[in-house]
């Protein structure tokens, strides 16, 4: 691409076009810009002059807004010449969001796919384009026009459980591997739980393991009894610690029974209330952990009695056994 260069100018609020929107639909208001907004404001926005005297916004729509709302009448900005595409002007803005942290990747890949639709290019072959999405850490063996249209075509379906515009290329990859008919299953299963990062990637890998592993479908695990009691009775906000501990139970059945066990013993042992017992989640170490909570020389003799009173008694042996 060889783009011009663009000029430093005062502009008229009244000059600017605010009707096209061109790029309005893919800005992305961050919650941090939009908090700072007043250190923004005086921050050039980038104009493209579609006839004399006559703009459209690039980037900026934040900035605009707030200068609009102190009912200045000029702004600061870079302007672009009329004759550069709607691809080069693409590329000025992504480069500048890159920098600024400030982007919704999902919405990149949509526009870069309506683009590459529209003038028949291929991503990687565009020297500017395939530096950028490596530095969003896009490699170019996945700069392919089958894959983004493979995510886009799932973005409404994703929506229903993640928050899209937080998510990374690695969870947009991730996602694109279920089928849309198993993307509409995890819609149901993970309805309104909002994830992104390391939630979204774990309870993913578990799913992805019990189907490869154990041959249990989305399906399947929907119809688990005790997922459907969890969907019917368990409050949003703890939903998705319930699914993920119960996804957990199935794709290690073992360790599950070992934890049934377990609970069974320790209730067997009836306990002072402030004696706890535990061990490793996975029974990987081979000790047990015994706290006491004492409130006086009396209480703690009374505990530390009981305690070796029950393990003379061989009350403790099954829970080494476990371990």
């Amino acid at each position: 691409m060889k783009a011009k260069p663009f000029d430093l100018s005062i502009i008229e609020m009244t000059a600017i076009d605010t009707e096209d929107t061109l790029f309005e639909l893919y800005n992305l208001k961050s919650e941090n810009l939009t908090k700072h907004a007043d250190l923004f404001i005086y921050n050039p926005i980038y104009l493209q002059e579609k006839q004399i005297g006559k703009y459209r916004i690039i980037d900026g729509f934040l900035s605009y807004h707030n200068v609009f709302q102190r009912k200045e009448n000029t702004i600061p900005a870079f302007v672009f010449n009329s004759n550069l595409t709607e691809l080069d002007l693409w590329i000025f803005r992504l480069t500048k969001r890159v920098v600024e942290q400030n982007f919704s990747l999902i919405s990149i890949i949509e526009k870069l796919t309506d683009l590459t639709t529209k003038n028949q290019i291929v991503i990687h072959k565009i020297p500017e384009l395939k530096i950028l999405l490596e530095k969003l850490h896009i490699s170019p063996h996945l700069q392919t026009s089958q894959l983004f249209n493979d995510i886009i075509k799932r973005k409404e379906q994703i929506t229903a459980f993640t928050i899209p515009d937080s998510l990374s290329f690695k969870e947009l990859l991730q996602l694109s591997k279920f089928e849309p008919e198993v993307l509409d299953q995890l819609s149901q299963l993970l309805a309104g739980l909002a994830l992104k990062g390391n939630k979204l990637s774990s309870c993913l890998k578990i799913i992805e393991e019990l189907q490869n592993g154990f041959g249990k479908s989305v399906k399947d695990i929907l119809e688990d009894h005790q997922i459907q009691n969890i969907l019917k009775t368990v409050s949003d906000h703890l939903k998705y610690k319930a699914i993920k501990q119960r996804l957990t139970e199935l794709r290690f059945p073992k360790l599950n029974q070992m934890q049934l066990t377990w609970d069974q013993y320790i209730k067997q042992l009836k306990l002072d209330q402030e004696i706890s017992v535990s061990a490793d989640p996975y029974f990987e170490d081979d000790y047990l952990k015994i706290e006491i909570h004492s409130k006086s020389p009396k209480q703690l003799k009374k505990q530390l009695d009981d305690l070796t009173d029950k393990t003379n008694s061989g009350k403790f042996d099954d829970l080494f056994e476990l371990i």
